[in-house]
């Protein structure tokens, strides 16, 4: 804010020169009105949080709204309101929330002057999302009812600025929303100004966050903004933006077209029938051509989001996602997004999808979504990812060989283990999701790989236990019916393997024995049984051990 931001009137008027002391008096007030305002803004703008907080021990606030926010200038008081605002960061806005200076802040809204109007809202959407219970306080206040006047307003910055403080309103809380969906047909209005035919892709997608906002409130709020026509507006900027965004990107396009899916997400995830209706109003095409938009991460990350609602709620509806490029749009953005926490959508999107059916498990594996999956897994950026990575993998590899033994090629098992283990080393309960997503993926790859000589790393010691009972028992049933695994079993140092396993099991099971009989005569405590095998799995070991000749397996027990 500069010197010349604010105009002072500082000649008399002609009729009465004669009272020019009067005038001069008059004006110089109003000078210093201006000068004062404009002082703090400066003050303000360097940041300093110490200066901010003398700014609040001098008591501003009260000077500010009493009486500068209702100063006869509009420029003065729209500087004085701008002011205010800056200060609720410092302040907290408790002070701006008591009834003088609050209905004054409301009464700024019905102002003739457009900058004074704007500066009002700008000071009570500061206020309001600041915390509940001060939006509460606006709400309380009545802006609502001139708020909703401003819909009707000529001039766009009003307008855009009602928008954004009709958002900050609805994100406070439900209740707030709900007095919103109550106000006069205001959702109608919001619906009508993004739906006109001149209205900016600005506003329009600040309309389209104020519909999200409510719509996250539940199926019953959403069903409000669909019965006002919000959906069909939403549809609309989504479909209007990813063209724009396809001929220029201007910055304006993608942000506009990441709020229009964000909120048809919010709408979709509520109900098969709202998301049929995101399917219906034709926005899949422009979502799948959004989640391989490599310039802008909150688009990929918003059509993704809409996209995994659709995929997750039927087969029909996974498979208008899965169609078009669908699944390859997805690949491409799940690795787009490696390493990052956004993968988490695009990879929910492919699991969802393969979990149907066995097709389109297999859709998911010819795009390349074996060696994503793999890669996601490993490059997770934290415990979230890696869990949805390993459910993914986990419905890809549940349908058979044509799903898991890609994935098993693509180094599956190994990457599996690498999140069994991290799964292990956490202590939270997303660290133990970890540990059973992995687990539930390994037996899935082992049941229907498909080729033993693709699970043979697996027998050794440093494989889990439950890993390695369900590997032992999956060679048990299948390797006595493959001549050639058997003899992979041998070559590739499986065998060898498997007695060093059971040498480590008789040690074990000797000293835990041991331990047992010492505890009983007193003499130490028991401990617990770090045997590698339970029952079943030794006879699992037996099993596979009686498929070669007695004299190979001794030589490799205690060579």
């Amino acid at each position: 804010m500069t010197a010349t931001a604010i105009k002072v009137t500082t000649r008399p008027p002609s009729h009465a020169m004669v009272y020019k002391p009067v005038h001069d008096v008059l004006a110089a007030y109003q000078k210093a009105r201006a000068i004062f305002v404009r002082d703090v803004a400066e003050l303000l703008a360097r940041g300093d949080a110490g200066m901010d907080q003398a700014l609040m021990d001098g008591k501003v606030l009260p000077l500010l709204y009493k009486p500068l926010v209702q100063d006869v200038v509009p420029s003065i008081q729209s500087h004085a309101l701008d002011v205010a605002k800056s200060l609720v960061d410092p302040s907290g806005g408790d002070e701006l929330v008591e009834d003088e200076p609050l209905e004054k802040l409301v009464a700024s809204l019905s102002h003739p002057a457009p900058a004074v109007v704007v500066s009002g809202l700008r000071a009570l959407r500061s206020i309001a999302g600041k915390k509940e219970a001060h939006a509460t306080a606006v709400v309380a206040a009545g802006a609502l009812v001139p708020m909703r006047a401003l819909l009707e307003s000529f001039h766009d910055d009003v307008k855009e600025e009602t928008v954004r403080t009709l958002r900050a309103v609805a994100a406070a809380g439900a209740e707030h929303a709900g007095k919103i969906i109550a106000e006069d047909d205001t959702l109608a209005a919001l619906a009508a100004n993004c739906n006109m035919m001149d209205a900016s892709l600005s506003l329009r997608a600040q309309i389209v966050k104020v519909f999200e906002s409510v719509c996250a409130y539940g199926a019953e709020s959403a069903g409000a903004v669909l019965d006002c026509g919000g959906f069909h507006a939403a549809a609309r900027v989504a479909e209007d933006a990813s063209a724009a965004n396809a001929v220029a990107d201007d910055g304006v396009a993608p942000r506009a077209a990441a709020s229009a899916f964000a909120c048809l997400a919010t709408m979709a995830r509520h109900s098969d029938d709202l998301a049929a209706a995101v399917v219906d109003a034709g926005c899949v095409p422009c979502a799948i051509a959004g989640v391989v938009n490599e310039a802008n991460a909150p688009l990929r990350e918003a059509t993704a989001a809409t996209l995994r609602e659709l995929a997750m709620k039927t087969p029909a509806l996974a498979e208008t996602v899965a169609s078009d490029g669908g699944v390859a749009g997805l690949v491409q953005c799940a690795n787009l997004e490696r390493g990052t926490s956004r993968s988490i959508l695009a990879v929910q999107t492919l699991g969802y999808i393969a979990d149907f059916k066995q097709a389109f498990a297999m859709a998911v594996v010819g795009a390349g979504g074996a060696k994503c999956l793999v890669d996601a897994s490993r490059s997770a950026a934290d415990v979230d990812a890696a869990v949805a990575a390993a459910w993914a993998l986990g419905c890809v590899a549940r349908h058979g060989k044509e799903t898991a033994k890609p994935l098993a090629k693509a180094g599956a098992l190994k990457a599996m283990l690498e999140c069994y283990a991290l799964g292990k080393e956490s202590v939270t309960v997303v660290g133990e999701a970890l540990t059973d997503r992995a687990k539930a993926a390994l037996k899935s790859l082992v049941k229907n790989v498909g080729d033993l000589r693709l699970v043979e790393p697996l027998i050794d010691e440093a494989t889990p236990k439950p890993i390695l009972r369900h590997v032992l028992n999956e060679f048990a049933v299948k390797l006595a019916k493959d001549v050639n695994a058997k003899r992979d079993f041998v070559t590739g140092g499986a065998l060898m393997r498997l007695q060093a396993i059971r040498r480590a099991h008789e040690a074990a099971a000797a000293a835990a024995a041991r331990a047992r009989e010492e505890a009983r005569l007193g003499a130490a405590d028991a401990a617990a049984d770090d045997a590698l095998l339970d029952e079943r799995t030794e006879l699992a070991v037996t099993q596979i051990n009686h498929m070669f000749p007695a004299d190979v397996v001794s030589y490799y027990l205690y060579c």
